[in-house]
């Protein structure tokens, strides 16, 4: 008897070198896994956003209808008359965002979560964290307004202020003027705060020079794309194809961001 328990002790327990083996063999499968279950995680926060952009865009639309067909400015107003808006601002109450105010003492103030991409929680501004990044020149006076990081063309209306000689980017874009509105990219993945840039509007708007955006306006979080939210309201991806210089190559075409050529609202 002693001698078929001796055995039985001998073969049920491992050595040092077959315990490192099993744990080396769990190790190896972890590590082939965990990519798949990243992207696994990334693919549901690109769809939560892409939810979130389309909810976005049925606000802007709406905002239009209310609003003689003319889209929301990047940002309207002055800083005290009328209150300064910035553009998820002025769509907000169409989105069931409420309780939205400009003044962090406000106990109602409520943060914006539809305005915040889920794959990108560092780069915008919320009621319990108000840092900006070491060495951002963005004015910390406008924290209320960085509370987003997604980012509107301002193409589609300036600041609200006469268009001038050579200023045709300043017209407000209105919706039944413009003919091809599929086409027309209004908002995407934007770089937020961690824009490189000194004027407020940089962290929640863009622009788009000879029709492409500038490398550091956007961010490419959803693996080297944006979502992208367009004038008649559809959301697809947007793919970085090569950057030249600050310029951004995207998959989509120069007259995605050439909204003066196509409103003729004066």
């Amino acid at each position: 008897m002693k001698q078929i328990n001796a055995f039985s002790q001998r073969f049920s327990r491992f050595t040092l070198i077959e315990l490192l083996v099993v744990i080396t063999i769990i190790a190896i499968l972890a590590a082939m896994l965990l990519p798949a279950l990243n992207q696994a995680r990334e693919s549901a926060r690109a769809a939560q956003c892409t939810s979130q952009e389309k909810q976005i865009a049925t606000g802007y639309i709406s905002y239009a209808m209310d609003n003689a067909g003319i889209m929301p400015i990047a940002w309207a107003g002055t800083a005290t008359n009328p209150p300064w808006m910035p553009w998820w601002a002025q769509v907000a109450p169409y989105t069931g965002t409420t309780g939205l105010s400009f003044g962090w003492d406000n106990p109602a103030d409520q943060d914006p979560k539809l305005y915040q991409c889920p794959s990108n929680t560092t780069n915008y501004i919320s009621k319990s964290t108000r840092t900006l990044p070491e060495g951002s020149s963005l004015p910390t006076n406008q924290f209320c307004r960085y509370r987003t990081n997604y980012t509107y063309c301002r193409g589609i209306g300036w600041d609200g202020s006469p268009a001038g000689p050579g200023e045709a980017y300043k017209r407000p874009v209105k919706l039944d003027r413009v003919r091809k509105p599929s086409i027309l990219v209004a908002m995407v993945d934007g770089a937020g705060i961690n824009v490189n840039g000194s004027s407020e509007y940089m962290a929640y708007t863009f622009t788009g020079a000879e029709g492409y955006p500038s490398y550091g306006e956007l961010d490419f979080r959803h693996r080297d794309g944006v979502n992208g939210s367009f004038l008649d309201g559809h959301v697809s991806r947007i793919q970085l194809l090569r950057l030249d210089g600050n310029k951004v190559i995207w998959s989509l075409e120069p007259e995605a961001l050439r909204f003066f050529f196509t409103s003729s609202e004066k």
